[in-house]
């Protein structure tokens, strides 16, 4: 019964100590009951940046068939088994550590700031915490050539001096080339590119035409000669032109019209615009020459 008894009493002992593993049963190193066993090394941190965690933990010596939690009442002690730190704070791109995290600049993101916001066209400093919430903090020339607009996730253009008026004719509310309306009488002209400042046009263009009230035609000769179009029984209006004939060879073809251009439209000019000019631009002249033969 002696040795049976023995046989039990170490194969309780060893379960005991299989399934508590902060219990060093051997105490080793020295060390005697209720001491702490020497620290483990610090295991691997969490993260490579951006902050991490890192832990190490140790034994506590107590070869008895008592608990652990029984070994650290009974011993007077109070659980020190594992300690953690904060290890590889490194943020890039001017980050900065702060309260366990980065601190990132504008234009960067994640918990190493390494990514990069999506760009804003027209914007020049944005932020954002990932790639769905990027922010235009100012845009370029700010309330004076762009708007920011759209919870300020883009940049409008505003209606401004740079080919981007918008008038005669209104700019909405807010001032965006979007909402330009031309007056009656004009044809709202846009090119939209905000590949730069001054790129594209918001312009309101008139879509009549001038009316020609007179014209005359002169064909000029080496010598002199003048043969003109117009009747002198009849008025000077264009559809009384007639064809004229001569028996010289032309140097010079001189064209003379008056026309009636007449503009009227209702909004106020806006302030950066300072005084307004309506006018012909151009003027396109078909003219035919015709060989006459057998002339007496």
């Amino acid at each position: 019964m002696h040795i049976i008894w023995s046989i039990w009493f170490v194969l309780h002992v060893i379960f005991i100590c299989t399934f508590i593993a902060q219990i060093n049963c051997d105490c080793s190193d020295g060390k005697g009951r209720c001491e702490w066993i020497p620290w483990k090394s610090w295991n691997s941190c969490s993260t490579s940046c951006g902050g991490g965690r890192q832990s190490r933990f140790r034994d506590l010596c107590c070869a008895t068939d008592w608990s652990y939690d029984e070994c650290i009442n009974k011993c007077g002690l109070v659980d020190h088994s594992r300690e953690y730190r904060d290890c590889n704070n490194l943020c890039y791109n001017g980050g900065s550590f702060w309260s366990s995290r980065c601190i990132c600049q504008d234009i960067n993101y994640g918990s190493c700031c390494l990514s990069v916001c999506p760009t804003i066209n027209q914007c020049n400093n944005r932020s954002c915490s990932n790639p769905y919430n990027t922010m235009c903090k100012e845009c370029h020339e700010d309330n004076l050539l762009f708007k920011r607009w759209n919870g300020d996730a883009e940049c409008q253009r505003m209606c401004a001096w740079n080919n981007h008026f918008c008038w005669p004719g209104t700019c909405g509310s807010y001032g965006l080339t979007k909402d330009c309306k031309c007056d009656h009488g004009f044809l709202k002209r846009l090119i939209e590119d905000d590949s730069a400042i001054n790129a594209g046009e918001t312009t309101c263009q008139p879509n009549t035409n001038p009316d020609i009230s007179t014209c005359d035609m002169k064909a000029i000769g080496l010598n002199g000669e003048t043969k003109s179009t117009t009747s002198l029984n009849l008025p000077a209006a264009c559809q009384n032109l007639k064809d004229v004939y001569g028996n010289y060879q032309p140097v010079r073809m001189d064209f003379v019209m008056v026309s009636d251009f007449i503009v009227s439209y209702n909004s106020t000019r806006p302030s950066f615009i300072r005084e307004e000019h309506f006018g012909i631009t151009d003027t396109t002249v078909n003219v035919k020459i015709k060989t006459v033969q057998d002339c007496v």
